[in-house]
């Protein structure tokens, strides 16, 4: 450690809880002191970031290493710098949405800063970056119902693009027409006519050795690309987001326009633990490293027995959530593992709205042989991207299509809208209808579409899809989405939360 840190006595017991955490969860973390130097590093945050010794970055601030990886930091020094001072002075939570350019993508991450406070003063942050995805709200549905749509975590290497193809396949699998994708890059100051977006998707096609363009979304879509950003579509930096997240949950009543998705800021709280004392020396070290760590955090976290008969410790806001769990696992039970390792989608259906969460589940075996779990559940915040669009990066402007709010939309309108506002074709609808088990013709889909412009009194296309937006964004129906506990091996689903 060098000298010219002060690591206090609360710090040392913040950074032992840090060490047991980070490295049993796998997070890419780090501690700063109040002058933002940095005193600890997780394995993860060295792994992410190709550093091979993590004593190198101990004492320094990040803009003073000049490892590759870490060049945003440098050339982002003021603003992160001024952001760091804000969580220090306000002695907040604080989230930021940090966006990295590295060769031919840009790495996202959500970065969430806590203050580490004593008596009242700020000693230190906490950093802890989550990578993030581009979230696709339809593919819970396809997790829920086991359905292989879903996006899997990319693997590109097989496939070697050009930067203009990656912006192409990019809004080509959002089901945006040649048109469309024109002009979307036009707006970013790569003028491409709709001919040339056609020249791209046919050498795309050869690329992924596929026959049609419908083979070739299938193709991309099993590589992983439609959770990928590719470079230079957003502005590499470091943006505070508190107040553009939102609860995702399902909905069974659909008013027009819902006053339930609202920001959901995530306040800085220190949290009450609720522990269980032992005899066990070893024992208490890992309850005391659990209470150290998640009473600077927000999370709904809690540690067991193995045998899930004694829990440990417990963070305030799982024990906000608990009862409603453990009516979840008793209704569950015959698929729901406690003790299973891994991460998983639990929806739980509950009166008149689903609650959406990602459990992981982490087994820990001690020194003399016992086996502990470490739950953490994440509720599903979520980022709401049409207002980082808008709002943000200055590039999409929210509909000013006229709705009237005394209509009420039906639960299989609902679901129609929820598609149609991802761009989905009508005929793509139905399939999709259908495979989730809610039966539906192309006709029928129509239908639908055509009764809800003649209610909202619109005439276009256009307008329906701007209504679409309004109404069925950051709501997804409750009807899509299968209750109980589906494991996600393999998907990205776990990196679309805050």
């Amino acid at each position: 450690m060098k000298k010219n840190i002060n690591i206090t006595p609360e710090l040392t017991n913040f950074i032992t809880g840090f060490r047991f955490i980070s490295e049993t969860m796998h997070f890419i973390a780090y501690i700063l002191d109040n002058h933002q130097r940095i005193i600890a590093v997780s394995n993860e945050f060295t792994s992410e970031f190709s550093i091979t010794n993590k004593i190198l970055l101990i004492g320094k601030l990040l803009t003073e290493t000049d490892l590759p990886l870490l060049q945003f930091y440098q050339d982002n020094h003021e603003i992160i710098s001024q952001q760091n001072l804000q969580v220090l002075s306000d002695k907040k939570h604080h989230i930021f949405f940090e966006i990295m350019d590295i060769d031919k993508f840009s790495h996202l991450y959500i970065t969430h800063k806590y203050p580490i406070i004593v008596d009242d003063e700020s000693i230190g942050i906490y950093v802890y970056m989550r990578p993030f995805s581009l979230q696709r709200y339809s593919d819970l549905a396809f997790c829920s119902y086991a359905k292989k749509e879903y996006c899997i975590r990319p693997w590109t290497g097989k496939y070697e693009l050009t930067s203009k193809q990656l912006l192409v396949l990019f809004l080509f699998l959002r089901n945006y027409s040649y048109t469309e994708i024109s002009s979307w890059l036009s707006a970013f100051g790569m003028t491409m006519s709709s001919s040339r977006v056609n020249e791209h998707l046919e050498n795309l096609k050869i690329q992924f050795g596929a026959k049609n363009k419908a083979e070739l979304k299938k193709k991309a879509t099993l590589a992983g690309f439609p959770s990928l950003m590719p470079r230079g579509f957003l502005k590499s930096g470091s943006y505070l987001i508190d107040d553009y997240l939102i609860l995702l949950k399902g909905h069974t009543q659909y008013p027009i326009v819902s006053h339930s998705v609202l920001a959901a800021r995530l306040s800085f709280n220190v949290n009450s633990i609720a522990s269980y004392h032992h005899d066990d020396n070893e024992l208490i070290s890992y309850i005391d490293a659990f209470i150290n760590y998640y009473k600077n955090t927000d999370d709904a976290a809690y540690l067991t027995t193995y045998d899930g008969g004694t829990v440990l410790a417990k963070t305030s806001a799982y024990a906000s959530i608990e009862d409603s769990y453990n009516v979840f696992i008793r209704s569950n039970r015959n698929h729901f593992l406690n003790t299973e390792q891994g991460s998983f989608l639990d929806i739980l259906k509950l009166e008149n709205e689903c609650k959406i969460f990602v459990r992981t589940v982490i087994q820990i075996t001690t020194i003399t042989k016992q086996k502990l779990i470490l739950v953490n559940c994440r509720p599903f915040h979520t980022v709401n991207i049409p207002r980082i669009m808008v709002n943000i990066f200055k590039i999409f402007s929210f509909p000013t299509t006229k709705i009237n709010q005394k209509y009420k939309i039906t639960g299989k309108q609902h679901m129609v809208l929820f598609f149609y506002a991802r761009n989905y074709s009508a005929s793509e609808v139905a399939s999709i209808m259908t495979m989730l088990g809610h039966k539906m013709s192309l006709t029928t889909v129509n239908e639908h579409l055509k009764k809800i412009k003649l209610q909202l009194g619109i005439s276009t296309q256009q307008q329906l899809l701007d209504a679409a937006l309004i109404i069925a964004y950051d709501l997804i129906p409750s009807g899509l989405l299968n209750s109980g506990s589906h494991h996600l091996t393999g998907t990205n689903i776990e990196n679309w939360i805050v």
